[in-house]
């Protein structure tokens, strides 16, 4: 059994809890419509845009927080 890498909740075998591992999904998920709806939308400026929202959920920021760290941004 491993621990979510963001907040240390139980994660079964994978490397995020329940949480975490949905807000990523829906995270990609939205990418692919507002890539389509933006051309060109690269998926940093992407995840930038999102975090800079007020109705962003505290599990989305942390996925992005850690995507950013993971990148050096």
């Amino acid at each position: 059994m491993r621990d979510c890498k963001i907040c240390g909740r139980k994660s079964g075998d994978e490397e995020l809890c329940e949480y975490h591992q949905s807000a990523l999904t829906n995270l990609k998920s939205a990418y692919e419509i507002w890539s389509e709806a933006e051309e060109h939308l690269a998926w940093e400026e992407y995840i930038k845009q999102v975090n800079e929202l007020e109705e962003t959920g505290r599990w989305v920021k942390e996925i992005i927080e850690n995507i950013m760290s993971q990148n050096g941004s």
